[in-house]
């Protein structure tokens, strides 16, 4: 394994959705959601169950490198 990284879940915070997807990115998914009534209440109800459960959810990113072929 060459790294193991273990971070709170931020998945629907603001500031973890623009370090994700970018300005832009995020602008588009938040207009997308703003046009969507029921988009807009489906996202904020998961963040709101992040946030409730935040002491019980995490992050974990395994980055592996492939065993080397032999010929």
């Amino acid at each position: 394994m060459t790294a193991r990284r273990i971070a709170p879940m931020a998945l629907l915070e603001p500031r973890r959705l623009v370090a994700d997807e970018g300005l832009a990115g995020a602008l588009g998914i938040a207009g997308r959601a703003l046009r969507d009534p029921a988009a807009l209440r489906r996202v904020l109800r998961m963040r709101r169950v992040f946030c409730r459960h935040r002491a019980h959810l995490g992050a974990i990113a395994l980055v592996a490198r492939p065993a080397p072929t032999r010929p």
